[in-house]
């Protein structure tokens, strides 16, 4: 049993290991978008919004301070209540005074509309702590925020605006995501050059609001940490800069040259028409076209799909926000009809379309990797299965005896 278990386990992290290593240095990232930044120190990120689709970055990875992280708990939180109905803008919160309320001559309360704009835009020290507190959110709640998110690397130590917070680009890019998916009006009421708060005070944007080729839609600007979503049609962008060593007009300046290039060089395409397809030597019908975001030299001849759960899922060569992004599907019915079984129900979850014919070694090689490892991974999932059920039982029997 023991040698038996050690095989398995050894033989599991090896594979993982593999694909893992060539699942990495497969991934598409636009270099050119290094060079519009400029900006060796920087720890920066480009996704689009609708996909999660990694553009490019640059220690994406490495958490940097970010006081203002109990903000973008508080907006992200705001955005649920939003996306519900459960209040709308018009509702109102009851603030603490502080310095920068104060000035704006809020001393009571503050509808939710100025509270997402000067959540995005101040530094207001009390406002995320009133709203949090208005929706029952204490430290551990907050932390469950960003667990249910997979974001429990990242380090939210105070639940105050304090430099022991900690984020990296990718996982703030997310954070943002999937606020805009919540709420996307966010957007409308900060991509303003000035706001007018509800008492008639006018406020400037932090961000610079210029922009020929598309709209910037704004968020925020704090401390050489940027973060902006840019929109053309229906295509949306978002770029997180943290840790920035330029000036702020430098810094807009560089991405004013970056954002005609993502709209020239990106755009969203047909990969997969409404109608009967064979697919994984099944006949199946999609029922609505599949839409995905591409370099304009993409090569889309090699796409690979996966049917799934009656999902048709296209698995890219793209690094994505999180693994929840990692792919585009929809849903289809199968032509034929079929008695389900454990075997039909592996064989749809783990063949890959013949169209690896037209792939170089390399691929055919992860490919088959990617497959191994699937196997094995349920192979080990059964075992583990067995070999606690076994070790349950043993403890009861010894205990009866």
């Amino acid at each position: 049993m023991k040698l038996i278990k050690k095989i398995i386990i050894s033989a599991s992290i090896l594979l993982f290991n593999l694909n893992t290593s060539t699942y990495a240095n497969n991934k598409f990232t636009d270099p050119n978008i290094t060079s519009f930044v400029n900006d060796n120190n920087s720890k920066f990120i480009v996704a689009e919004l609708n996909t999660g689709k990694i553009i490019a970055g640059q220690d994406a990875d490495q958490k940097v301070t970010y006081k203002n992280l109990i903000n973008k708990l508080a907006i992200f939180s705001l955005s649920e209540k939003l996306k519900d109905n459960s209040i709308t803008l018009e509702h109102r919160i009851k603030v603490t005074e502080d310095e920068v309320l104060k000035t704006l001559n809020i001393t009571e309360d503050i509808n939710i509309k100025d509270a997402l704009f000067l959540l995005e835009q101040s530094d207001t020290s009390t406002l995320a702590i009133n709203v949090l507190n208005a929706l029952n959110i204490d430290q551990s709640k907050a932390q469950s925020i960003l667990d249910k998110l997979t974001l429990s690397d990242t380090e939210l130590n105070k639940l105050e605006i304090n430099s022991e917070n900690k984020i990296s680009s990718r996982n703030l890019a997310y954070l943002t995501q999937e606020t805009l998916k919540n709420f996307y009006e966010l957007s409308q009421i900060t991509k303003q050059e000035k706001y007018t708060l509800e008492n008639g005070t006018t406020l400037n944007n932090t961000i610079p609001i210029t922009s020929e080729n598309t709209t910037i839609l704004g968020l925020s600007y704090k401390e050489k940490n940027s973060e902006i979503l840019i929109n053309s049609g229906n295509t949306n962008f978002i770029i997180v800069l943290l840790n920035s060593s330029l000036d702020k007009n430098i810094i807009f300046e560089n991405l004013n040259k970056l954002y005609p290039y993502l709209f020239s060089n990106y755009a969203y395409q047909v990969i997969v028409q409404a109608g009967n397809h064979k697919i994984n030597e099944q006949d199946i019908e999609i029922n609505s076209e599949i839409y995905d975001l591409f370099y304009k030299n993409h090569n889309q001849n090699n796409l690979n799909f996966q049917l799934m759960n009656e999902r048709i899922i296209l698995i890219q060569n793209y690094d994505t926000l999180s693994f929840n992004n990692s792919s585009v599907f929809t849903s289809y019915t199968n032509k034929e009809k079929q008695t389900i079984n454990i075997r039909d129900v592996l064989m749809n979850n783990f063949r890959k379309n013949t169209s690896i014919r037209g792939f170089n070694d390399k691929e055919k090689l992860d490919s088959t990797i990617s497959n191994i490892s699937y196997i094995l991974s349920f192979l080990l999932f059964i075992y583990i299965s067995l070999y606690s059920l076994i070790y349950i039982f043993k403890k009861i029997f010894r205990r009866n005896s």
